[in-house]
């Protein structure tokens, strides 16, 4: 699939960015020179990690980040370490069920029933750190310093800045050792931290995204691919605001996700704007989902002159579909936000 590019403003600034076109999923680099993929192909949630010698300032943090955000707070920079190695066989784990999938799809086992069994069964998802946030001074080693030994991290790396910390920041930024920059004396910081999280929900698992696309390729028609180029921008905050998780596959062609509020729906792309039909069936995914006698129609609505979706809630064959896990849920069972001086450890409520 060609995946178009676009400028796009970073937290801190930036060289002037340049527009590319690159046959797979944009790489690090890309995006840490403020380009952005119109759309990504996957969306899954995460954990976010603060690393902070300040206690005050991580309580602080505690007490303003959004409750919706799997947030893990930290005063030494060992225990992110530790933390992030221990988390890194269950990174490749998942990365191996992404390619498991895509695998078999490209011999034929449709991609549907495959995502609605991984949202199932595979709960260390929502566990896994897609960002971590570091101050730039730290006990027994710099900020840059601990981020440049996340060699094999791929989620965003965020430095928190102090005044005198700005130029080695914007060094460290252009040339591409971390992904945003944030002064901790920012005037209105908790909007900036909620801003950077709410981007940086858009940039999946680099190589999980990668499998995706390649699949979508070689599954997809060429019309197919060239509606999520041309309206990707529209689609990708169509998505990313409807769905805490969500994947576009090409057959059928749509978008599976699931709701903040735990719901399973299908929006099925029409090409043209939904100008040739008025309404849509979801016949074929029923089908591969072993539900063909629960199928049904949906109006399209036009998004834009070349593209329409029609909605379909799934609610109603839920109990023929594995019981999938909704990040909701999975975080109302975790203990109470709580910033502990030794290991970053929680304190609280337990399922």
């Amino acid at each position: 699939m060609l995946a178009v590019f676009e400028s796009r403003t970073k937290c801190g600034p930036a060289r002037m960015p340049t527009r590319a076109v690159k046959p797979v999923a944009p790489s690090r680099e890309m995006r840490r020179e403020g380009i952005r993929p119109r759309l990504s192909l996957l969306k899954r949630a995460g954990g976010v990690i603060f690393l902070d010698d300040d206690p005050r300032f991580l309580e602080s943090l505690a007490s303003t980040v959004p409750a919706q955000w799997a947030c893990r707070f930290f005063s030494h920079p060992d225990q992110v370490l530790e933390v992030l190695e221990a988390e890194a066989p269950f990174v490749q784990a998942d990365l191996w069920q992404h390619q498991s999938m895509v695998k078999r799809c490209m011999a034929g086992d449709p991609l549907a029933p495959q995502l609605l069994q991984y949202w199932a069964t595979q709960t260390e998802r929502f566990a896994l750190t897609q960002a971590v946030f570091v101050d730039e001074q730290l006990p027994g080693m710099s900020g840059l310093e601990l981020l440049a030994r996340l060699r094999e991290f791929e989620g965003q790396r965020i430095l928190l800045t102090g005044t005198v910390d700005e130029r080695s920041a914007l060094n460290a930024f252009n040339s591409g050792r971390i992904d945003y920059y944030l002064p901790k004396s920012h005037e209105n910081l908790p909007w900036e931290l909620r801003h950077c999280l709410t981007s940086m929900a858009r940039f999946p698992t680099e190589k999980a995204e990668t499998a995706w696309a390649l699949c979508l390729a070689l599954r997809a028609s060429e019309e197919q691919q060239e509606i999520l180029s041309r309206e990707g921008i529209v689609l990708q905050d169509l998505l990313s605001a409807r769905f805490s998780e969500f994947a576009v596959i090409g057959e059928p062609f749509g978008a599976l996700g699931i709701t903040p509020d735990g719901r399973l729906e299908w929006l099925q792309f029409a090409p043209s704007g939904g100008e040739a039909a008025a309404v849509l069936s979801n016949a074929v995914l029923m089908q591969q989902l072993n539900c063909a006698s629960d199928a049904a129609t949906a109006p399209v609505q036009r998004i834009t002159k070349g593209l329409g979706v029609a909605s379909f809630d799934l609610t109603g064959v839920r109990e023929k579909l594995p019981a999938i896990t909704h990040f909701g849920d999975w975080l109302a069972c975790q203990p109470h936000r709580h910033v502990a001086d030794a290991g970053g450890a929680f304190e609280g409520r337990k399922c």
